[in-house]
């Protein structure tokens, strides 16, 4: 993206208050783009919004720890009424559980990286999906991991639950395609 190819679209990024996912924010205002930072900690969320838009960007940040549906919803819902559309999500919220051999995980990590990393996406996504549906135009990006698909080591959970993003992705892809909606998998990789 190199100049307004986003003009007039509305972003929502989970996630968005550092790292991978405030780079996505900052880059979608970049391009035109209206962002909602949906984020658990207040203090980088609304300063990443407030950076954007002291960057001549449009953003707002709301509140949201997304393995509450109640919480998910209404992000998504205050991308609609705050500035009239959802036009592009991107689930890209994590958190880490440790890292335990698969003798070691707990009932407790399997079921929090289950909500993090499937049912948050999939809540956001079925909410973003009559807007999306009756605008004949959606992006979705869901954030996934290659330690699922290279078994890394003492991260079983958060591996099986980024291949489940994987399969519900491609499966939405392969259902809402002629609504106009694109879904798509990104497993990012970090450079030294």
């Amino acid at each position: 993206m190199t100049g307004n190819e986003l003009k007039g679209r509305v972003a929502l990024v989970t996630g968005s208050g550092d790292g991978l996912g405030q780079g996505i924010a900052r880059r979608f205002a970049q391009a035109g783009a209206a962002v909602l930072i949906a984020e658990f900690d207040d203090a980088t969320g609304q300063a990443t919004a407030d950076g954007i838009n002291n960057d001549g960007g449009q953003a707002a940040f709301v509140h949201c720890d997304v393995t509450d549906k109640l919480q998910m919803d209404a992000a998504v819902q205050t991308a609609v009424d705050d500035f009239g559309s959802i036009d592009i999500l991107v689930n890209n919220a994590y958190r880490s559980w440790g890292i335990h051999r698969v003798e070691d995980k707990t009932d407790e990590e399997y079921e929090a990286n289950f909500a993090m990393n499937v049912l948050a996406p999939n809540w956001a996504m079925k909410k973003a999906f009559p807007v999306m549906k009756a605008q004949q135009w959606g992006r979705i990006i869901n954030v996934s991991s290659l330690n699922g698909v290279n078994a890394h080591m003492g991260t079983a959970a958060y591996n099986a639950s980024k291949e489940a993003l994987r399969a519900l992705t491609r499966t939405a892809a392969r259902e809402w395609a002629p609504y106009g909606i694109t879904a798509n998998i990104m497993c990012p990789a970090v450079a030294s």
